[in-house]
């Protein structure tokens, strides 16, 4: 009896995650969806709705994908940060770490966007947009 052959790469398994998170009202989480990597924490009510989100695989490198889509509706205070400094560690093939963000601002709502600064290590890529869609009387 033989074991099946299995067919290894040299590819490393790679990062990935995302985040949608929709506010309503002053405080309120309308709907939350998180995968993979990407978590959003909660720490505090003071005035409106604090989200702190993290990366848990520690850092981005070549081929690592995340996606974040934060929306705020009418009369929504948001205020979304990070955990910590992102670091870009080296890309082994070359391949850049993407990282894709876009926020919806409806009506009367606001939104103070705050992440952590971005250390880039040597032979560090990254391919990072922001989408930014909001109403006349929204604030950014």
């Amino acid at each position: 009896m033989y074991l099946e052959k299995i067919d290894i790469t040299d590819q490393l398994p790679r990062a990935h995650g995302a985040l949608h998170l929709k506010s309503a009202g002053k405080s309120k989480i309308r709907n939350l969806f998180q995968q993979g990597s990407t978590k959003a924490l909660f720490p505090r009510k003071v005035n409106g709705l604090e989200c702190v989100v993290i990366n848990t695989s520690g850092g981005l490198t070549g081929g690592d994908k995340f996606s974040n889509i934060v929306e705020c509706e009418d009369q929504s205070k948001l205020t979304v940060t990070t955990q910590g400094c992102e670091r870009i560690y080296k890309s082994n093939d070359g391949s850049a770490a993407i990282v894709e963000n876009k926020i919806v601002l409806k009506n009367t709502a606001s939104i103070y966007w705050l992440p952590q600064e971005t250390i880039v290590f040597d032979q560090g890529k990254i391919k990072r947009e922001l989408k930014v869609s909001l109403s006349s009387e929204a604030e950014l």
